[in-house]
């Protein structure tokens, strides 16, 4: 990933210590026969950037937008706007689209840097991707107990940037590594109480100068 030269935000910074560890891999066509995917993200119209073009090029499938506020996020216990109820109701969503539509595969947003419904709740960047996660399995676990395909399901996490890059605009979607052994070397329960530059102090001290103030 790009490394800025000048101050940026902590949280811009967090995308950039993740890719230097090696949590994002690029987005490509899964193996298997898929004509239609689902994709999933948060629908605040501040979030303004759109990687539905890139997936349906990269993955060469039709898409079925599955939106809500706040995205898989809430389905964590430990989002901060978790109600059981609405996790319910997102659930049946997606069981819906696997049932109706026939989705086998879900392509589910992590928000972005500058998603206003994370700002105002006061999910970091960091926070972002490890709640996305935590959203990941909450899924897979409820296609598994209530059986809604004999087929097994896969959601891909992604995580959208757009950012300056000598002086142009950039946009690209990345897949989150859920596996990545950063996600058990830093537990969820660790982030939830971190800020963007408590983070950095943790996985990459050498970003710190970059903070703008």
């Amino acid at each position: 990933m790009f490394h800025p030269s000048e101050p940026q935000p902590a949280g811009a910074l967090v995308s950039v210590a993740l890719a230097d560890r090696g949590v994002y891999t690029k987005l490509r066509r899964p193996s298997g026969t898929y004509t239609l995917v689902g994709v999933n993200d948060c629908n605040d119209d501040r979030t303004y950037w759109n990687k539905k073009e890139e997936i349906e090029r990269v993955v060469r499938c039709l898409t079925l937008p599955v939106p809500f506020f706040g995205g898989i996020t809430r389905l964590s216990p430990r989002c901060p706007d978790y109600r059981l109820s609405d996790a319910r109701f997102m659930l049946g969503e997606f069981r819906t689209a696997v049932e109706k539509r026939g989705i086998r595969i879900f392509f589910a947003g992590a928000h972005g840097e500058e998603c206003g419904w994370c700002a105002e709740e006061g999910v970091t960047v960091a926070q972002r991707q490890w709640l996305s996660r935590d959203g990941q399995r909450v899924i897979l676990r409820a296609a598994e107990e209530e059986q809604w395909t004999p087929e097994p399901i896969r959601v891909c996490i992604t995580w959208h940037r757009r950012y300056d890059k000598l002086g142009r605009e950039h946009q690209k979607t990345r897949v989150i590594a859920c596996r990545h052994s950063l996600f058990d070397e830093l537990p969820i329960t660790t982030v939830m109480r971190s800020s963007d530059r408590q983070f950095l102090e943790r996985v990459a001290p050498g970003l710190l100068d970059l903070v703008a103030a």
